[in-house]
């Protein structure tokens, strides 16, 4: 029948119309959503790079400004140097890295409270409980790690500054025959900094593993609800 064939060509054409618009939306989408990214990425590391750099430089000038007497005849050379070498490059790798991150779940997490309370608000109720313990794990986290990563870096700048005065009197060292006995002091005092750094990791996982169960319940009391109400309406 020529109606009807003529019928399916236009449905056919109508199909293949509707399929190229919906991939140029999706390619466009994925376009822009790229040329965000860029953009985000380059002003966010334009914005670290001047925070970086003007935090070095008043990092800088205070310790040449500070007074001898007061500061540089009582401070070790080592917790200059840590200053200006590990903490430093924690400010200008670790933390906008961690600041991205922040910024992404804090987002995600948004969407998700969002979606669950268009679709199941009932779950809201859930949440109450899980933010306290969350609350309270963040924080007993929180100061723990806070006086570790203290510890870890006053022992770091003890034996980085105990290798730089034995670089410079290693000529005292050797004429009193005392080059094993040092050596045995500065790995000690680098086994000290790496049990530090250590704990430090093991509280990230002791972290870590709360926060997935908690997680995981947030998944458990939305599937049973999903289920108990799809039973109720059925």
């Amino acid at each position: 029948n020529p109606d009807n064939d003529a019928v399916g060509d236009l449905a056919t054409e109508s199909q293949l119309t509707d399929s190229t618009f919906l991939r140029s939306v999706y390619v466009g989408l994925t376009l822009i959503t790229i040329a965000l990214v860029i953009l985000r990425s380059a002003l966010f590391v334009k914005i670290a790079m001047a925070a970086s750099a003007s935090l070095h430089d008043g990092l800088l000038a205070g310790v040449l400004r500070a007074p001898v007497n007061l500061y540089h005849d009582v401070t070790p050379t080592g917790r200059v140097l840590n200053r200006f070498s590990k903490d430093l490059d924690h400010v200008d790798t670790n933390l906008p890295d961690t600041l991205v991150q922040v910024l992404q779940n804090l987002l995600n997490v948004l969407a998700v409270l969002a979606i669950c309370a268009l679709t199941t608000p009932f779950v809201l109720l859930t949440f109450i409980p899980i933010f306290t313990l969350f609350f309270k794990i963040q924080s007993f986290f929180r100061k723990s790690s806070r006086e570790v990563k203290r510890l870890e870096g006053v022992s770091r700048s003890t034996y980085v500054s105990r290798f730089s005065e034995m670089i410079v009197g290693l000529g005292v060292v050797r004429a009193f025959g005392r080059t094993t006995r040092e050596l045995q002091r500065h790995f000690e005092a680098l086994d000290f900094n790496g049990n530090k750094w250590l704990l430090y990791w093991l509280l990230a996982r002791w972290l870590a593993v709360r926060l997935d169960a908690l997680a995981n319940f947030v998944v458990l009391s939305v599937g049973m609800l999903a289920v108990g109400l799809t039973d109720a309406g059925a």
